[in-house]
């Protein structure tokens, strides 16, 4: 198991460079140091807006409207492990792969 998260403020900065645009930045100061979490930018192209995180030192970009479309599945769909075990979702004696493999049947926790 890796390290736990944290869940620092967030705040949302409005950032106007002189090279980039306008853009959006998540920022949050933990650490005694302030860290952009991700940034919302336009492409120069077409003016389509995308999600901008750094994987170790590479920035990668997601089309903004699939990062919406996950936020709105989120809303019905993602439940914690105590949700599913208070609705009693599982069989008794299920190993934790079965358990897992029953979330991804259609119609489950919903």
């Amino acid at each position: 198991m890796g390290k736990s998260a944290i869940r620092p403020k967030v705040e949302i900065l409005h950032l106007s460079t002189v090279s980039e645009g306008r853009q959006l930045e998540l920022n949050s100061v933990f650490g005694n140091m302030s860290h952009a979490l991700a940034t919302i930018i336009a492409d120069d192209a077409d003016e389509s807006l995308w999600f901008e995180v750094y994987v170790g030192d590479q920035a990668v970009q997601l089309p903004l409207e699939i990062v919406r479309e996950a936020l709105a599945l989120a809303q019905e769909h993602v439940h914690s492990e105590a949700w599913y075990e208070q609705q009693g979702a599982y069989e008794p004696g299920l190993s934790a792969a079965a358990r897992a493999l029953a979330k991804r049947e259609p119609g489950h926790g919903t």
